[in-house]
């Protein structure tokens, strides 16, 4: 993914909002209100916290730029790598990777998924991590800049002076598990190559599109690819289905906040860029426990401990091999599984190619995260009125063709297997 060396537009991001206000009393009194937070209940991440929080782990989050300031954010072990991969013109000046304006909406709900405190503005609740324990990376890699007719620009173009892909710098920066909620159309495959050779897992979004195949980054040899599910344990509306879908995650009705007023806004946002930054954090919950575990088996416990039972592996379309179940995952040791990657294939059309994964790797790498002081976090949040959590409808934080979601979309009606827990 080498983003400075390719044209404009091979990156989409489409982040659309519809959502209705409720106010007041209504809003403190509305059960819908208490969904924003079921992927943490339903999980039982209180308690699974007492004993993992992801501490020990390096997640890299590649995505929009990034809002480190908001409440939720603030206190945690988050680096901010500047500049970002992107500038405004053809080999303009590189765009920073932390701003306070919409173009951070998508990467900063990303890492609040991961690592949120749940601090939450004027008494609203937050969004909470999955594993708050992580040292996050954070890399700007897309746009997202208003396009002035309700939508986002998607042009991203190679910045001066900016060499390198995010994917590498995230391994070379220490990140065992890479993120990604954004599809690439010009996708250099070395790059999911050196991941591999380093030790490192990359987690990818399906396009939520309702189509069937999956895009770069998530249909790369290897790599994690995800889809979302609901409260309800069922599948979402617009999920893709690929023979290669590696599983299913919570994503549906997440509460995340957004530009308006200052950050001090919730909205539900739905997809499986949600569904991607939880199954990264449930990773990095289940290695914080077994540190001595490989990546490759790190993978095979994912995809043997689905739907609430150990199992050998199977594999379905809609569902990949199951949905993300952390308690599940935490109760079976993954040094017992094969030390191999359980998602390659040596089928000819996939990249990269076996022979390209298992090629020699390059140095072992020695680079530290770039960090701006300015980017980091600011003790006491950035405080604002009492504000209402959206509950009409859903953000549909959707990359590349992404569609929005409509929190009461209807549901296809496969059978479902028990929620994600």
């Amino acid at each position: 993914m080498r983003l400075p060396a390719r044209a404009c537009g091979a990156v989409l991001v489409l982040l659309g909002l519809v959502a209705a206000s409720a106010t007041g009393a209504a809003a403190a009194d509305d059960p819908i209100r208490e969904q924003g937070l079921w992927y943490v209940n339903q999980a039982g991440l209180a308690d699974i916290h007492q004993r993992t929080t992801g501490a020990g782990v390096t997640v890299a989050v590649i995505d929009s730029p990034i809002n480190p300031g908001i409440s939720d954010l603030v206190g945690t072990d988050l680096t901010v790598h500047e500049p970002s991969y992107c500038a405004a013109t053809e080999g303009g000046a590189a765009l920073p990777a932390s701003t306070t304006d919409p173009s951070a909406e998508h990467g900063t709900a990303m890492a609040a998924i991961l690592v949120g405190t749940g601090a939450g503005v004027g008494g609203e609740p937050g969004t909470l991590g999955v594993a708050p324990g992580v040292h996050l990376l954070h890399y700007a890699a897309v746009t997202g800049i208003d396009d002035g007719d309700g939508g986002r620009t998607t042009t991203c173009y190679p910045p001066a002076g900016v060499d390198g892909s995010p994917i590498r710098q995230a391994v070379d920066d220490g990140a065992t598990i890479i993120s990604m909620s954004i599809t690439e159309a010009d996708m250099d495959w070395s790059d999911i190559a050196y991941a591999h050779q380093h030790g490192a897992i990359v987690v990818a979004a399906a396009p939520h599109d309702g189509g069937v195949g999956l895009r770069a980054p998530a249909s790369g040899n290897g790599v994690v690819a995800v889809e979302s599910i609901g409260p309800d344990g069922r599948l979402a509306a617009g999920n893709n289905t690929d023979p290669r879908l590696t599983v299913t995650a919570p994503g549906e009705y997440f509460a995340t906040t957004v530009p308006d007023d200052g950050w001090s806004v919730y909205h539900y946002t739905s997809g499986s860029s949600n569904a991607t930054a939880y199954t990264a954090g449930a990773l990095a919950l289940v290695w914080s426990a077994y540190p001595t575990a490989t990546a490759n088996q790190l993978i095979q416990t994912l995809v043997r401990n689905t739907d609430g039972e150990e199992h050998e592996l199977r594999h379905d379309d809609a569902w990949g091999y199951g949905a993300v179940n952390v308690r599940q995952m935490l109760e079976h040791d993954p040094t017992t599984y094969p030390d191999e990657n359980p998602l390659l294939t040596d089928d000819p059309d996939v990249r990269p190619s076996l022979a390209e994964i298992d090629g020699a790797a390059t140095a072992a790498p020695t680079s530290a995260a770039t960090s701006d002081p300015a980017a980091e976090p600011a003790a006491g949040g950035t405080g604002g009125p009492s504000t209402p959590l959206l509950v009409g409808g859903a953000v549909a934080l959707l990359l590349v063709a992404g569609v929005v979601v409509a929190v009461l979309a209807a549901r296809r009606r496969a059978a479902a297997p028990p929620p994600a827990t």
